[in-house]
This record gives C-alpha cells, sequence and structure tokens, in this order.
C-alpha cells in the first residue's frame, strides 16, 4: 500500500511538470502561406535595465515564394527595442526564417510596483495565386453529357475557382458562340489584403488595402474578346498559340488620376478602368469576382482549351493568428 502511495504520488508530481503552463506559446495552426512557427521570449520576467531576445520563426508553408517579408513588433508599451520594423527579403516554399528583437527595460521605468505586457506582431508579405481550367466545347450537334475537364488552384492564401459552363455548345449560325467565364479569387486564411509600405510608411494617396496588386489571364489566341479589355495589357505568345490579359493596380490609378476620373464621372474610358480598379477588388475582404466574355468560332468536334488565372497580393497576418501573444512581466524594486 505504501509502494502504491509513493508511485502514485511519483506519477502526480511527473505528470504536474509535464503540464504546460497555460500562457506557454503553443502553435494554434499553419496557413496556406506564412506561417508564424514559434514565438518566443528567452526571459518571461524582467527587471529594470535586463533585456529579452524577442524570436519570430516564419515558415513559408504556401506553393509561392514569400517576397518582401516585414513584421512589426507592438505591445511592449514603455519597453525600450532595438528595432520596430524586421524583414526577410525571400522564404522559398517549405523554408523558415528568423526574425529577432531585443527588449530593454529602462532605467526610467523604476517603480515599486510590476508592470505586465502583452507583446505581439504583425507580419506584412507579398504572395501569388493561380489556378487552371479546361474548358470543353462541342458542335452544336453533340447528344453527350459533361465532358471529364480538371482544375487546379495552387496553394495559397488566396485560392482560385473558374466558374464556365460545362460544355459550351457552339454554332455555325453565327460569326461566334459567346460565352462567359467567371474567375472568383477568394481568401481562405486568417488575415487580410494590405500592404507593408501603405500602413506602416503612409504613401499618399495610399487606398491600396483590400485590393489585389495585379491578375493575369492567359486563354487561347484564337478566343475572340467580347468584353472590352482595351485598358488591360495584352501579349500574344504565338509559340503556344495563348493570349495574356493583364491588369495592375498601380498602372490603373496612374490611368485614372492622369485622366481626371473623378471629376469625369460620364467619361466611357474612365469607366472601364474604374472597372478594372474594382475587379481587383476584395469584396469585403473574403473575395473578387470577375465576369468576362470571349467568343469561340464553330468546332466540328470536342476541343479541350486550358486558361489560366493568377495574380499577386500583399497579405497581412498576425502572430495571434497563429499562436499565443508573449506575457512579460516587469518586478518592480
Amino acid at each position: 500500500m505504501k509502494f502504491f502511495n509513493f508511485f502514485t504520488l511519483f506519477f502526480l508530481i511527473m505528470l504536474m511538470g509535464c503540464t504546460q503552463d497555460p500562457s506557454t506559446n503553443v502553435i494554434v495552426k499553419t496557413s496556406n502561406g506564412l506561417s508564424v512557427a514559434n514565438f518566443t521570449t528567452s526571459l518571461s520576467t524582467l527587471r529594470v535595465n535586463e533585456m529579452s531576445n524577442i524570436q519570430l520563426l516564419l515558415r513559408n508553408d504556401g506553393f509561392f515564394d514569400a517576397r518582401d517579408i516585414n513584421s512589426i513588433l507592438y505591445g511592449e508599451g514603455l519597453l525600450v527595442r532595438d528595432n520596430e520594423y524586421n524583414n526577410s527579403a525571400l522564404i522559398l516554399p517549405d523554408k523558415q526564417d528568423i526574425l529577432f528583437w531585443t527588449l530593454r527595460v529602462p532605467l526610467s521605468l523604476s517603480r515599486t510596483e510590476s508592470t505586465s505586457y502583452t507583446v505581439s506582431a504583425r507580419i506584412y508579405y507579398n504572395y501569388n495565386f493561380s489556378g487552371n481550367k479546361q474548358i470543353g466545347f462541342v458542335p452544336s450537334t453533340y447528344s453527350g453529357g459533361d465532358l471529364p475537364l480538371s482544375s487546379t488552384t495552387r496553394q495559397s492564401p488566396l485560392s482560385v475557382l473558374i466558374n464556365v459552363n460545362n460544355p459550351i455548345r457552339t454554332f455555325n449560325t453565327v460569326d461566334f458562340t459567346t460565352f462567359t467565364i467567371t474567375p472568383v479569387v477568394s481568401r481562405v486564411d486568417d488575415g487580410s489584403i494590405d500592404y507593408f509600405n501603405c500602413n506602416v510608411y503612409g504613401d499618399s494617396p495610399c487606398n491600396k488595402g483590400g485590393y489585389i496588386n495585379s491578375v493575369k489571364l492567359t486563354v487561347p489566341i484564337d478566343w475572340i474578346e467580347v468584353t472590352d479589355l482595351s485598358v488591360w495589357t495584352k501579349s500574344e505568345d504565338a509559340v503556344n498559340s495563348e493570349r495574356t490579359y493583364s491588369i495592375y493596380y498601380d498602372d490603373l490609378l496612374v490611368l485614372y488620376n492622369d485622366n481626371s476620373c473623378r471629376s469625369l464621372s460620364n467619361s466611357t474610358y474612365c469607366n472601364k478602368v474604374n472597372q478594372a480598379i474594382n475587379y481587383l477588388r476584395m469584396i469585403r475582404g473574403d473575395e473578387a469576382r470577375l465576369v468576362l466574355q470571349f467568343g469561340k468560332s464553330e468546332v466540328s468536334e470536342v476541343i479541350i482549351d486550358n486558361i489560366k488565372f493568377e495574380g499577386d497580393f500583399g497579405f497581412k497576418v498576425d502572430v495571434s493568428d497563429f499562436k499565443n501573444r508573449l506575457n512579460l512581466l516587469v518586478l518592480g524594486d
């Protein structure tokens, strides 16, 4: 009986030693882009003139390179930090990088009572999204059902879905058959479309938050443009028989301002520019939807075309989206 009590006591002591403190910075989840793999401090209890090293470990869990990564520490209050921003130029997929800060308790903070601080960080970075879609065209006499078409989207905080009829029936009674494609870009991770240089440096004017930076649509060269895409940048690849349409937020904003579009509400050209800008806007921060029409001449057999929709964007996340914030305690004298 004594042996049992001793064993039970020993087991309880070991269990208490292995149980995590509620403030332990355990990982909550990962993402489809940059994830916070760890957020730690060398000292969580400090006295006047002591220092604590803050370490932020970032991991790229998505398909694309994470570029222009900037992180901002906040919540440190009266503690002195060596730098406000930390950055990394590039983190490749499945790779990691570490950002550091040093916090020091200044002599001026000498006081009787203890003070606690909750420290966290915001991370800004640039990323890409991409999706592919097969589109099937059939003759007017086609009597079959849906075609076995494939679609893919690459792992990213933004996913791509391209909606289109399957199949598209073509006719010889008109010059071409008009059809609609609807690329939909959806946010699948916690975070928001945002840009470091807009919110931190305060570039003026800066209304880019909530807007995708650019989109690019690649289609077969024989597709006929029905939607007026005159403000889009176009290029052709004769080798692969492809045409690419691109729009860039910054370029569109220049066009909008150079043509005094703010004062020309009835201008046809300005309306086209404004429509292209709205294509890049994430509605309620969750979704961007483009509705584009093209034409295809009649086909005599089943034809499978491939299209690609891709783009890039700035993304902002917080450490708290992944892990607990750090709790620091400064002891009084």
